[in-house]
């Protein structure tokens, strides 16, 4: 199995320069936990995960609503508190490469791209969703 199997290839991205309540409402609009950050030439310049929100807010949940809200405590733009060297992986890569990865860093996420491209994003919840499937396939065949 390799890690365009698997990856998410429609990927949300926000650019250098946005605010970080502008990145954390793309994100909670998505339903995701990490945000790439493209240059002004399309190229990843990093990586901003809730944890580096954290840094400069507060992520709450409304008790009447249950919607998650940020408190921003400290005024900043993305770039200033993105992870400026995010770990990546080829589309071609085994996903056991990933896993490597994902244990040795103890990392949430991948870039996946192909030269300076980005193509996808590979997460530990992409790599637990892969392998409820294969563990459903044979139990489905047996049922059979």
């Amino acid at each position: 199995m390799y890690v365009k199997d698997v990856m998410q290839s429609d990927v949300t991205s926000a650019p250098l320069g946005t605010p970080v309540q502008e990145a954390f409402e793309i994100m909670r609009e998505g339903g995701f936990r990490h945000l790439p950050v493209l240059d002004d030439t399309g190229k990843v310049a990093g990586i901003l995960s809730d944890r580096d929100l954290r840094s400069v807010g507060a992520i709450y949940k409304d008790e009447a609503t249950g919607a998650e809200d940020f408190l921003v405590t400290e005024d900043t733009t993305v770039d200033k508190i993105m992870v400026t060297k995010p770990f990546s992986v080829s589309p071609e890569d085994p996903v056991s490469f990933a896993i490597d990865i994902f244990r040795e860093k103890r990392i949430g996420c991948l870039i996946v791209s192909k030269g300076d491209g980005l193509v996808g994003i590979l997460s530990y919840l992409d790599l637990l969703e892969a392998l409820k499937k294969m563990l459903e396939k044979p139990a489905q065949e047996s049922a059979a």
